[in-house]
């Protein structure tokens, strides 16, 4: 984070607001949880209160805030107030490679259905190398951004051949329903409620990047205490397996929390392909190929080692 205050702002936004910042009770250690409106798990997680329960064995206590954004969430873990979090493939690469002392724990399974580059229904743009020359809204250094250089890629057109339009989420998409970009890149549950709203899907991820999301601590929090990351990891995955088998009951539960309606919210559970595992050779073969991009264009000091950011940590049984 830039400073205190703005620390303490992202925790008391409108999304913040439902936010439930638990005093330590007594016990030796807190593991600090931040979580965002795309981290559909933790967010369970923090309704069932199962964490509480799994690290209280381990003398620790939970603390959860929540964050507008997973680089609100990086930036937090970079001062120190947060140990844990999720969040896309492209942040933690370039947070580590900025000096943030992070490492992933698991990445959730591929789901290239849930981002995509979307056009208005009314479009006359039928696929991606007709964005020739057309302004495309993205986020800025995030995995929206990796899917479209990596679709752009497909079709033989670099970023170059575009308009590029980075805008943080809320404003691409008042540019996109206003009219002033001609598309959007936007994930699950944004993309949901932009379908919901009339926007048409031109090409999501499938065939072009694995979409996974990461789970990342503090590397000393992962160093010191690695037992406790692996309950949580278990939990995680417990949770996961309960969302894919209630999709429509989560959806209604976390409606009013994210911000999007419980139908389109349930699309997007629908398409999320729900487990997590170790990090192997083909996630880390894609982080690597994120890293050298970024270290092309010059976004980060130089090439980064996608391996060194991953931690050995091998599921155990309770939790592939």
């Amino acid at each position: 984070m830039r400073d205190r205050d703005s620390f303490q702002a992202a925790t008391l936004s409108p999304f913040a607001a439902w936010s439930s910042r638990f005093l330590p009770s007594g016990t030796a250690e807190t593991l600090a949880i931040g979580t965002h409106k795309s981290a559909i798990t933790l967010l369970v997680l923090e309704r069932r209160r199962l964490l509480e329960r799994r690290l209280g064995p381990f003398g620790y206590d939970v603390t959860w805030t929540h964050f507008t954004s997973a680089s609100a969430v990086i930036e937090a873990m970079r001062d120190g107030f947060i140990d844990l979090g999720y969040s896309g493939a492209v942040l933690p690469i370039l947070a580590a490679a900025r000096g943030t002392p992070i490492v992933t724990l698991a990445n959730d399974l591929p789901s290239p259905r849930s981002t995509a580059i979307v056009v208005a229904h009314a479009s006359p743009i039928s696929q991606v190398s007709e964005l020739r020359g057309r302004a495309v809204a993205f986020d800025y250094d995030s995995n929206s951004e990796w899917l479209l250089v990596s679709a752009l890629r497909k079709v033989g057109l670099t970023i170059a051949d575009i308009v590029p339009t980075p805008l943080a989420p809320a404003k691409a998409e008042a540019a996109f329903r206003s009219g002033a970009v001609d598309a959007w890149v936007v994930s699950d549950p944004g993309l949901a409620a932009a379908q919901a709203a009339g926007a048409r899907i031109l090409a999501d991820a499938t065939g072009i990047t694995p979409n996974c999301g990461f789970y990342i601590a503090r590397r000393n929090v992962a160093a010191r205490a690695p037992d406790v990351l692996q309950a949580v990891l278990r939990a995680v995955t417990e949770t996961e397996a309960e969302i894919a088998a209630h999709r429509p009951e989560v959806a209604a539960d976390l409606a009013p929390i994210v911000g999007v309606p419980a139908p389109s919210l349930n699309l997007a559970l629908s398409r999320k392909t729900w487990g997590v595992a170790s990090t192997d050779e083909r996630v880390l073969a894609e982080q690597q190929r994120i890293a050298d991009y970024f270290a092309e264009a010059e976004r980060i000091p130089e090439r980064a080692d996608a391996a060194v950011l991953s931690v050995p940590f091998r599921l155990s049984s309770g939790a592939r």
